[in-house]
């Protein structure tokens, strides 16, 4: 008896090897992709509630609310957020991607970060029937970043807030 093996079960071997190693590494490379959109949703997370956190800002010292105008009930939507506070107007708005934050008339902030891209964004203002209905706007809007692979991960938020007596 011959020791060794036969070309055949080289060839046989070195496929089911192929085979294994082709699964592992698409399998590596899934977790690695898997992470980092887990990385960017928890990026867009935090770049959402920011976004968030400079409307609540805003509303805080809110007097007046300009636009979306509603008369009663929550009838008017618009794309941009316009409130008189005792000093200024302010306007949210959505500009080229970027959330964009106007004082008066002279100055505007970008909030969100340059990687993001803003689309969506909407404010619905709920006028009070009554004394005992609140007052409040809906904020909504959309976060768009790039992944790891370059594949675009997107995040929609929506947060409403309840305004003091105006």
């Amino acid at each position: 008896m011959s020791r060794g093996f036969t070309l055949i079960e080289i060839v046989i071997y070195m496929g089911l090897f192929g085979l294994l190693m082709g699964g592992a590494v698409v399998a590596a490379n899934d977790v690695f992709e898997s992470s980092g959109r887990g990385g960017v949703r928890a990026v867009l997370g935090e770049e959402g509630d920011f976004i968030l956190s400079k409307i609540n800002w805003a509303l805080r010292d809110a007097a007046r609310v300009i636009e979306p105008h509603a008369l009663v009930g929550c009838s008017a939507s618009s794309s941009a957020l316009i409130i008189e506070t005792q000093d200024t107007r302010l306007t949210i708005d959505e500009v080229e991607g970027s959330v964009q934050v106007l004082d008066g008339i002279s100055s505007s902030r970008t909030i969100n970060a340059p990687d993001t891209k803003v689309s969506n964004l909407s404010f619905l203002y709920c006028a009070g029937r009554d004394a005992l209905e609140w007052e409040r706007i809906e904020a909504q809007f959309d976060l768009t970043s790039l992944g790891t692979v370059g594949l675009p991960v997107t995040q929609s938020f929506r947060r409403v807030f309840y305004l003091r007596a105006l």
